[in-house]
């Protein structure tokens, strides 16, 4: 097995060591699956050689979760396979914990350290976990935030460990939860420190009764339980336990499904539950919603930096010294990381103007109040604040603009590169900004609107007072809020047609940039996956175009391109 190493000790207790090479996490990918199947048919086949199983992983983390990679292929699959095929590969994962927990051994999970999503899964799906004692959240089910469920078991197992109001929470709120949490739910069988952690679990291995609780005749879950999933109107008691009201949870398909998971599968055993999460997985997993959150919200994410990086065309040192000139609020960990010195002295000044020293200045530019016409040296675009994500315009392999990169990064700010003096957010901003002042809306219908998408937290960045929780909405104000998204996902495109005319196909890091920008510099709503990701969804139709105004419709039908293809919507062709 090239991802997991195994040893047997004396006692016959196995240590199986999840170690994945060239890779800072454990995650399960198709390789580690085909390695964790091989562990378990060796322990299926070792006769009495085999007394019980330990796993633990070799790295600092336990196991981060499913390959993402993978996650985006899943979605892929929705325009090429049945309903069939995408159930046998996606509860491939699952039947393998399932394999896993019906081992005739104890199998204890010694978790060092984070263990999310199917690494929490598959500690689940041990018969006991014992935790290097921490109050750190570091147990948890997170699929949520990338509009997903937890699909290899979470669902099932969590509310039969700690009860269905605890594990609602964790599920719905994607929140971690601490290892001391975790004992005083009773996920956790015992805490130890780290170096006793590995014998701590091979004691335990060699000392318990193979098997999970459920699979014990004497099994039954809690008469409180099985009162609130029996009466009217769980659901809506599901959602009183979170932060979510209906009206926002009617946008992530995710929600929905989670409940229906728990409620439909809890009261059953364990087999036919899981049945229940894969068949409602396959048709999570067959909207495009899913696939828009975790491209754009993960993916493209995670290599925003190394897109700006490659665009940089420039290595720089990280400066040393730094003048913060500008009247926005510099970063709370700014001193942490720099020496802050007056101008002349300097690697890198931040201004909100050019200066004395232009070759070293960057213009921090809120685009809310800024003109549409930027300078020519080096500028920070953001909307009304800093936040995780940035644009960042000069000219090509400009030094001063690569330093301010490399300030950005270690301070935890994405930031993505424009050669040049135009971007993308003050087009999208000012394209939004003039939609609604001709729109006529009044202050309680532009708000209900905003609300019916998600909406709010965009317009109260720009300065515009609305309502982002307002009562509720109707068809009529969803329109005008499907516009509104409509409305920023054309400029972006025109923006990028104006940086790359006829070469635009070949600059996707531009495309899933204007994306992550909207996102997280604008608060653009997760769950289209960004502007252009929206766009997509209105050319297949997957959101009903004749619910935008006329002149909208005859926009999105006149595109020239076609907006991502089937490859987990990361990529950008010409129409025919």
């Amino acid at each position: 097995m090239e991802n997991i190493q195994l040893e047997i000790d004396s006692r016959g207790i196995a240590l199986a060591v999840f170690d994945m090479p060239g890779r800072p996490f454990n995650v399960f990918s198709e390789a580690m699956m085909a390695d964790l199947s091989s562990l378990i048919d060796t322990v299926e086949s070792s006769g009495d050689k085999i007394k019980g199983l330990v796993i633990t992983s070799g790295k600092s983390a336990f196991v981060a979760g499913a390959d993402l990679a993978m996650i985006q292929d899943f979605g892929a699959m929705r325009f090429s396979a049945n309903k069939t095929e995408m159930r046998q590969r996606y509860s491939y994962l699952g039947a393998l914990f399932r394999r896993l927990e019906r081992l005739p051994v104890p199998v204890v999970a010694a978790v060092n350290g984070l263990a999310l999503g199917g690494g929490l899964e598959v500690a689940m799906a041990c018969h006991a976990r014992v935790c290097v004692e921490s109050t750190a959240p570091i147990l948890g089910l997170p699929e949520i935030l990338l509009g997903l469920l937890p699909g290899a078991g979470g669902t099932q197992r969590l509310p039969r460990y700690i009860g269905i109001k605890e594990a609602i929470k964790m599920l719905l709120d994607g929140n971690a939860i601490s290892p001391v949490k975790g004992f005083e739910l009773g996920l956790v069988d015992a805490l130890t420190d780290a170096d006793s952690l590995v014998d701590r679990a091979k004691d335990l291995a060699a000392s318990m009764v193979a098997g999970a609780k459920w699979d014990k005749p004497d099994f039954a879950v809690s008469a409180e339980d099985r009162e609130f999933i029996e009466a009217l109107g769980a659901e809506r008691e599901m959602l009183a336990l979170t932060a979510w009201n209906q009206q926002h949870a009617d946008l992530y398909p995710a929600v929905g499904a989670i409940m229906s998971c728990v409620k439909d599968g809890f009261l059953l055993d364990i087999d036919a539950g899981s049945d229940v999460e894969w068949d409602i997985f396959v048709d999570l997993m067959s909207d495009p919603i899913a696939s828009n959150m975790v491209t754009s919200c993960f993916l493209n994410k995670t290599a925003a930096s190394k897109h700006a990086k490659r665009r940089a065309g420039v290595e720089a040192e990280l400066p040393k010294a730094v003048s913060w000139l500008s009247a926005v609020e510099a970063p709370a960990h700014l001193k942490k990381r720099v020496e802050l010195v007056e101008e002349s002295a300097a690697d890198l000044v931040f201004a909100d103007q050019q200066g004395s020293f232009a070759d070293k200045t960057v213009v921090l530019r809120n685009v809310v109040k800024g003109d549409l016409l930027a300078g020519t040296g080096a500028e920070i675009h953001f909307c009304g604040e800093l936040s995780e994500f940035v644009e960042l315009l000069g000219p090509a392999a400009d030094k001063t603009r690569a330093a301010a990169l490399s300030l950005l990064a270690t301070l935890g700010i994405s930031a993505v590169l424009v050669d040049g003096p135009r971007g993308s957010l003050q087009v999208m901003t000012t394209a939004l900004a003039e939609y609604i002042e001709t729109t006529a809306l009044n202050a309680e219908q532009l708000s209900r609107a905003a609300s019916s998408v998600e909406l709010g937290a965009s317009l109260m960045a720009m300065g515009i007072d609305v309502d982002s929780h307002a009562g509720n909405t109707g068809v009529e104000d969803r329109s005008h809020g499907l516009n509104m998204l409509a409305v920023v996902g054309l400029a972006a495109l025109k923006a990028l047609e104006a940086r790359f005319a006829d070469s635009l196909s070949s600059h996707v890091d531009a495309i899933e940039g204007a994306d992550l920008l909207a996102i997280y510099a604008l608060n653009y709503p997760k769950w289209t996956g960004g502007p252009l990701s929206f766009l997509a969804m209105l050319q297949r139709k997957e959101i009903d175009p004749a619910l935008l105004s006329d002149e909208l419709q005859s926009a999105v039908a006149n595109l020239q391109w076609r907006l991502k293809d089937e490859r987990g919507y990361c990529a950008l062709a010409l129409s025919n």
